[in-house]
């Protein structure tokens, strides 16, 4: 995506960390808390081939687990997997309204999304957005909140952005545009 905070790409000297290395990694947590969650973060965790896998052995040392993702491969198959590997709970990331989330993540990626949400919607599967705020798509903060309550989505998680990795092109928010946005979206609703 063009605003990733990971600085990944294909010619990237450092791949996903080999599944051996997180099993070494996962070790290290001596006495975790009764409610530990590992989150699966990326790029994207679902090009993980072992994800499943990791799932498993997250559980299997009693901690909890969850990811973020684009939600873009995530197929009823792929749901069925990893719900039997213990997937507690998903965040997806959510970039704006179509125009918006296409233009960072490539045409029909809003539409793909959309259908994952219906998915696990009907699924009544837990799941947050996550909508990384800048410039260009502040103004759609209100509708997102309305589409967030339409297709289910039990949280709705708000992140500023801000320039890491990949980012740089999209740009900041301008102080006060995201209370502007919400004051002009009530005044319009109730008027």
């Amino acid at each position: 995506c063009l605003h990733c905070g990971s600085d990944c790409s294909r010619d990237n000297l450092h791949r996903d960390m080999p599944l051996d290395d997180f099993l070494k990694a996962l070790e290290t947590i001596e006495k975790p808390a009764r409610h530990f969650t590992v989150v699966l973060t990326g790029g994207e965790p679902l090009l993980r081939e072992d994800l499943e896998i990791c799932g498993r052995e997250i559980r299997r040392r009693g901690m909890r687990w969850s990811m973020v993702t684009n939600g873009m491969r995530y197929t009823d198959g792929r749901h069925a997997s990893l719900l039997s590997a213990g997937l507690g709970a998903l965040t997806i990331s959510l970039d704006g309204l179509e125009g918006s989330h296409d233009h960072l993540r490539g045409n029909g990626a809003f539409r793909r999304l959309m259908q994952t949400c219906e998915r696990l919607k009907k699924e009544n599967f837990p799941y947050t957005l996550s909508m990384c705020v800048t410039s260009a798509n502040v103004h759609e903060m209100a509708d997102i909140v309305e589409l967030a309550r339409h297709i289910g989505a039990g949280n709705l998680h708000f992140m500023w952005y801000f320039v890491r990795g990949r980012g740089g092109g999209e740009g900041i928010a301008p102080r006060g545009t995201a209370a502007a946005s919400r004051t002009g979206s009530h005044a319009q609703a109730g008027g």
